[in-house]
């Protein structure tokens, strides 16, 4: 009896923690015998996170995508920010909210001739890695 007891344990734990691998899922056959494949369904990401990664893995070359300011504007480390901000020539130096966001380090006031990297283009903002780091900026300031 006891020796029963402990094989039907055996049995169930192993069936249990998956140990048991002769039991695999066997493809699945339809009315006219013809073997149906399982499918894998693979999100491939968001296009901004698509063009990173060929950037990063070497696929597009750096070179192609410099950019370079024509005018002074502001760069901000969050897209939706960039909508908020006024253009530079229409701060005043009292804004204390603007003061506040450059004191923190969200935005940051960038010069004519500042070099960078485009790293994404969303139409009328690009993501730019510049010497103080990755920044969005308004597509109109650069050439």
């Amino acid at each position: 009896m006891i020796g029963k007891v402990f094989v039907l344990l055996v049995s169930a734990s192993l069936t249990l923690c998956g140990c048991n691998k002769g039991k695999q899922e066997q493809p699945k056959y339809d009315e006219q015998g013809i073997k149906t494949a399982q499918t894998e369904f693979v999100e491939k990401g968001n296009q901004s996170v698509q063009n990173v990664n060929k950037r990063d893995a070497g696929f597009i070359s750096n070179r192609s995508s410099e950019v370079t300011l024509t005018l002074s504007c502001f760069g901000v480390v969050n897209m939706d920010e960039l909508d908020v901000l006024p253009r530079p020539d229409e701060t005043s130096r009292k804004d204390s909210t603007v003061i506040e966001q450059l004191n923190r380090g969200e935005v940051f006031l960038l010069q004519p001739g500042t070099k960078g990297i485009m790293l994404t283009d969303t139409g009328a903002k690009l993501l730019v890695r510049f010497q103080i780091g990755e920044l969005w900026i308004w597509k109109s300031a650069t050439k």
